[in-house]
Parts: C-alpha cells; structure tokens; sequence
C-alpha cells in the first residue's frame, strides 16, 4: 500500500485484529476504497448476508466463481455498541456440487472418521464472529453449525454491556471449507464501538479508515480446490515480477497496492 505525505503528519493507529465493494477492474495505486457500512439501530443491528459465487477482477488477479459475502471482497462492515443485539440472516446461495468430496458421505460409508481433517464439502458454510465475547452456542455462534447450499440460519447474539470496543472479523468457520471460502475473499470487519469519551478527542474526531489485510496464495487455493473437487472456482493472473509471475501477496479492502492521501494535520484512525 501507498501512502503520499507531504510533510510529517500525526497518524494514531489502532493495530487491532485483522473493505469496499468489489474491485472491478482496480488497478495498483487506485485510491483506497471503504466497504459499505450497517450500523445498528436502537440496540439492534440486523443485517442480511448472502454467500454467493461471484466473479472478481483485480489488479494482480482473477477469480471466477470465488465465494463470497454479499457478492464484494471484503463483504460489508457492520458498526455496533455494547449491549447491542446482532441479528444476521444467512444465507448460502451456493450450490451443491456432486463431483466434489464430502466427508459425512464417504465415513457414513465407511463407518469411521478418518476423513476429519482432509478439504471437503466446498459449499457447506456457517458464520464465525472472530474476536467476539459472545456465546459459542447456537443460535449465535458455533463452528459446529453446517448451512448447506440452499439453506439459511438466522444467527442471533447479544454483546455485553461491558464487551471491550475493538476492530473484529467474520467469517465462514465450516469445518473442511473455510480455507477455500476465506482463502478466496469470504471476509468482513466487525467494528465494537467506542464508548463517548473513551478515547483522546484527537482519535475520536479523527476519520475512521478501515484496513482489511486479506493473504493471497493462489497456488495453495488452486491446490485446495483441485483436493476438494470444486469445479467451480478458477483463478488466473498473479503480480508481475521480473521473473515469471507471484503468486502470493496481500491485498488491502480488496485492491493491491492502493494509496491513501492525506493532509498537513489530518488525524486518521487506521483500523487494521
């Protein structure tokens, strides 16, 4: 990422846990764009959420058919305070793929479970709130929760009134699909806030510029889609070196590279 300065500017960063619609067609150095936002309203926030295939075109590569929350890379950011209810209403809008792996048909026939940690059920999905101290039982979260293509769950969770503000993260958290899912963009921030006065005036005046690091290993996911039988995605591109292409970079909100300007002063607050 690029950042153009003219002289020395005061910047207090928050280094929390690790958006914009989809970058079609970004080219490096584009300026960085932020995701849509839902805030929450009157102690609620209540969101829909569609995992879907869709097709994203980058500045150093491509996806086709990757799999994604609400069609962009990152999905939206969602906003809410302590003590808030989050209600999300999800769906998988996947399909289900005959040709690829899935481990409940093949030890249901093999009576055993020796298939536990292998890459399977690509289109199975669930939601994960990383970073969250909320309960790890249903209906809010719990990894164990199989939302199979065609189906939904409305997953419902209430924050403490005492839950520390912090930048968070949700993703697909499917036992066998995740890296698949996650590695191909199914990812978005979840922003606890702050409470009024909690932080010095210069911080809590300053722009608030989300920074969503998102890990690109085109060759590993090619190989995790071939293991799992996904016909679905395809991948092409990588950045261009001096030699062949590289095939494993981040991006930021969705773009390589992007740039962020700013102003003799100007506060930002970084969330990362």
């Amino acid at each position: 990422m690029k950042m153009k300065i003219e002289r020395y500017i005061p910047i207090w960063i928050a280094f929390l846990a690790i958006p914009t619609t989809i970058a079609q067609n970004a080219k490096e150095g584009d300026d960085l764009v932020q995701p849509p936002i839902t805030d929450s309203e009157n102690g609620l926030l209540d969101i829909t959420l569609n995992l879907e295939y869709a097709n994203y075109m980058g500045a150093a590569h491509t996806f086709t058919n990757t799999r994604l929350l609400n069609g962009t890379i990152p999905g939206p950011t969602i906003r809410l305070k302590p003590g808030d209810k989050m209600r999300i209403h999800y769906h998988n809008k996947l399909e289900n793929q005959t040709t690829a792996f899935d481990i409940y048909e093949v030890n249901e026939a093999n009576g055993g479970k020796q298939y536990e940690n292998k890459h399977h059920s690509p289109d199975v999905s669930n939601l994960h709130f990383h970073g969250a101290h909320v309960p790890g039982e249903l209906p809010s979260d719990d990894i164990r929760l199989r939302v199979v293509p065609g189906d939904s769950f409305q997953f419902e969770t209430i924050f403490p009134e005492n839950h520390m503000p912090g930048t968070h993260w949700i993703h697909p958290h499917a036992h066998g699909s995740s890296a698949l899912q996650l590695g191909g963009g199914a990812a978005m921030a979840m922003i606890v806030q702050d409470p009024p006065g909690y932080l010095p005036k210069q911080v809590e005046d300053a722009e608030d510029v989300l920074l969503l690091v998102q890990y690109n290993d085109l060759d590993e996911l090619t190989m995790i889609s071939k293991e799992i039988g996904d016909t679905k995605l395809k991948i092409s591109g990588g950045v261009d070196e001096r030699v062949g292409k590289q095939r494993d970079y981040r991006m930021v909100n969705g773009q390589y590279m992007p740039t962020i300007t700013l102003k003799p002063g100007e506060w930002q607050r970084w969330r990362i």
